[in-house]
């Protein structure tokens, strides 16, 4: 697979369309927008982080249409969402305050005012592996790029123990949810089910992998999927 670095993803569109990038999958993507907003804040491009599902509480959050605007003409960068109290069932995630999205009006004007849009836009509950639900991921019509994360720590391990949606996982792979994973299985699981999506519903925008080590290394390049 060919490679694409932090630079050559977030350069202008060739038709001059502002950069609008959707993260998705599971295992750092929270980790891959932070990396991407250093490289864009260090080459002085204005960058919008935001979701359109819940993201973790980052301080500086401005949720006001007035206040995201002033602060990227003032700072060149904002963190934007509505706070909201998130629990889950399993507790893992309980009484932690999170963002969820903004109104799409709302972050559409905001995005008119960034070079570069970063979006959470799927969710996987801190697990390293997932599929997209049928309601997931939640793409805007006019993103340009996606990336697609997944944690490599769900290698060689149960399909039962280590992912999100491990039904839809193991249905991907023709496997049972007992099955442990390989690399080349996660990246077929992604094939079948991501990239399949997305070619379908948004057939101009780029696809990049990242196979997120969590070696604490910084984040060099992605993988050009389509």
């Amino acid at each position: 697979m060919d490679t694409c670095s932090i630079k050559e993803l977030i350069e202008p569109s060739c038709d001059g369309r502002r950069k609008i990038i959707a993260f998705c999958g599971a295992g750092g993507k929270t980790s891959d927008i932070h990396a991407v907003r250093d490289c864009c804040l260090a080459g002085n491009r204005k960058v919008l982080v935001t979701t359109t599902t819940h993201m973790f509480l980052e301080e500086g959050c401005v949720s006001d249409e007035k206040e995201i605007i002033e602060k990227l003409d003032r700072e060149g960068y904002a963190f934007a969402g509505l706070p909201t109290m998130h629990g889950s069932a399993d507790n893992k995630t309980s009484n932690l305050w999170k963002i969820r999205a903004l109104p799409d009006d709302v972050r559409r004007l905001a995005q008119s005012y960034a070079d570069v849009t970063l979006i959470e836009a799927d969710g996987a509950r801190c697990l390293p592996f997932k599929v997209p639900k049928p309601w997931e991921p939640v793409i805007p019509e006019e993103t340009t790029d996606v990336v697609l994360v997944m944690g490599m720590d769900a290698e060689r391990r149960k399909i039962c123990e280590i992912c999100y949606n491990p039904e839809g996982v193991a249905e991907a792979l023709g496997v049972s949810t007992q099955t442990c994973l390989t690399r080349e299985m996660m990246i077929e699981a992604y094939m079948n089910t991501y990239v399949r999506l997305i070619r379908e519903r948004f057939g101009n925008a780029r696809v990049f992998l990242h196979m997120n080590e969590k070696t604490g290394q910084t984040v060099s390049e992605f993988f050009v999927l389509a």
